[in-house]
């Protein structure tokens, strides 16, 4: 009986490594404005003028946003993962080229000053969700990161589906960087949680910005 365990433990094991070794080799880069990249996996679908694009359609390896059709210049990215005809992920790139707030600043930021912005996102992120029907289930705040050197102010909540599909896990990644300052919002259904945590989790340790910050 104990070699059974044994043996059903190790193939769980292998499962999980051989998932991840795949995830890896299925994840490709996006150019997002102002030299910003991310790592998308390709069978993600970006949104485009109500036009679903697949990312394995593309063969190369680099995705570069110029090369699609126009989105909305204030929100020029959004992808979303299907199963079963359900949008079950989303992660979309919002810009605020009026910010001026640096990297610099952002640095700087003491424990004091990340808690007054969580402050004030909790009270209009709330606040908008009700407008639109939707209910935050519960807020676990914001929490100042580094990422590949970036500063970033990550904002974690919980809300419900606007189509009643189940509760969504979302995290708010604001990089503030002057004109070129953006939110990078990626989330996913909890149901999923097993499959989509740490896909998701990838893609915003995939974060990279380069040149003058």
């Amino acid at each position: 009986m104990k070699n059974m365990y044994k043996q059903y433990a190790a193939l769980i094991i292998i499962f999980f490594l051989s998932c991840a070794a795949n995830a890896e080799t299925n994840f490709i880069k996006i150019k997002l404005p102002e030299e910003v990249t991310i790592d998308l996996p390709k069978n993600w679908v970006l949104i485009s003028n109500n036009k679903r694009i697949t990312l394995d359609t593309w063969v190369e390896s680099t995705f570069d946003l110029n090369q699609l059709p126009s989105i909305d210049s204030a929100l020029p990215f959004a992808a979303n993962y299907y199963a079963d005809g359900v949008t079950v992920g989303i992660i979309n790139a919002r810009y605020y080229p009026a910010m001026d707030v640096t990297q610099r600043d952002a640095q700087l930021a003491s424990a004091n000053d990340v808690r007054e912005l969580d402050q004030e996102l909790k009270k209009s992120m709330i606040s908008s969700m009700n407008k639109i029907g939707m209910t935050v289930t519960s807020w676990e705040g914001t929490q100042k990161r580094t990422i590949n050197g970036i500063a970033a102010f990550v904002t974690e909540y919980h809300r419900e589906s606007l189509k009643g599909s189940g509760v969504f896990r979302v995290r708010l990644v604001r990089v503030l960087a002057g004109k070129r300052s953006f939110t990078l919002t990626v989330s996913y259904l909890e149901s999923q949680n097993m499959f989509l945590e740490n896909i998701t989790d990838k893609i915003i340790s995939s974060l990279e910005m380069s040149g003058n910050q």
